[in-house]
């Protein structure tokens, strides 16, 4: 049997807001706005020992939408582990760069930075691509968000 992933809660020390992300997949699972509501919807059959995606939550596909290319099934970033590059009272910031795994896939030097702040009313997202090689690439990106 496969270890749980590690995840991390962070709060919003004047609302008493929370939120849970995984690494794996950079995948918010849980934001419980003012007064321990949760917002987001988590499947009852999602798995968290990184043999597959986390089903439900806010799931990101880059650098494919559903299966429209040559890539697994909305890509390849719900499956990596991303670094934590920074977090804080009512944030997290998360990190991917290409790398021999990646590039065995799609050939494309990137780095993605994903961003969540949030309070007691709100969730803020933003995912941003960029370029890091010399050829311009496509892609596709997507935050699949799962309300409750």
């Amino acid at each position: 049997m496969a270890a749980a992933l590690p995840s991390l809660t962070l709060t919003h020390a004047a609302s008493g807001s929370t939120l849970t992300v995984y690494p794996y997949g950079a995948t918010i699972t849980s934001w419980k706005a003012a007064g321990g509501r949760e917002v987001l919807f988590t499947s009852s059959r999602a798995v968290f020992d990184g043999s597959r995606p986390i089903r439900g939550g806010i799931p990101l596909a880059f650098p494919q939408f559903a299966a429209q290319g040559p890539l697994p099934m909305h890509g390849f970033a719900r499956t990596c582990t991303w670094a934590v590059a920074a977090r804080g009272d009512g944030f997290v910031e998360l990190a991917l760069s290409d790398d021999a795994a990646t590039r065995a896939v799609w050939p494309h030097a990137f780095a993605l930075t994903y961003r969540a702040d949030f309070d007691g009313a709100m969730l803020r997202t933003a995912l941003v691509v960029d370029n890091t090689g010399g050829a311009p690439f496509p892609f596709e990106a997507l935050q699949h968000t799962c309300f409750r």
